[in-house]
């Protein structure tokens, strides 16, 4: 599970990283540019929810529906950043925009519905579909985000 929030992680990165920042003379210029050390970053709003949701988790339960929840907060977030990049004066990309919002709308319905039942540390076969199910929706909403941020860029 973690290797495939990885991997959807890294396409929608690469894909969001073909806009113009990386044509042209500028890919030269941020390739010149060193990578200044970095503070440590704030928890994200995944992490804030993951830890909200799950303090009261034993072990076995974060075996079984914890992989699920954090694919499912962690798309969430990349696709929430994704999504909010979008700067789309002239309406280029506004199908896109809109189909993304209605998949992530669809998502945070999905995620609420079982939201109690996660935090009461009910793990059982409905809410893992409605997590892979959101994590769905959450994907769905990415490649919408991601040719948005194309269609903005070319």
């Amino acid at each position: 599970m973690r290797f495939r929030i990885g991997m959807t992680a890294l396409t929608l990165a690469a894909l969001a990283a073909c806009g113009p920042a990386t044509e042209g003379a500028d890919a030269g210029a941020a390739a010149d540019t060193e990578v200044a050390e970095a503070a440590p970053a704030a928890p994200s709003q995944a992490d804030l929810d993951y830890e909200a949701l799950t303090a009261s988790w034993d072990d076995a339960l974060h075996e079984s529906c914890g992989p699920a929840l954090q694919e499912a907060l962690g798309t969430r977030d990349l696709v929430d950043g994704i999504l909010a990049s979008v700067e789309d004066p002239d309406g280029r990309a506004t199908a896109e925009v809109e189909d993304a919002t209605h998949w992530m709308t669809e998502g945070n319905a999905a995620l609420e519905g079982v939201w109690g039942a996660l935090e009461d540390g009910d793990c059982g076969a409905e809410v893992q579909t409605a997590l892979e199910e959101t994590w769905q929706f959450y994907v769905k909403a990415g490649t919408s985000a991601v040719q948005a941020t194309q269609m903005v860029a070319g």
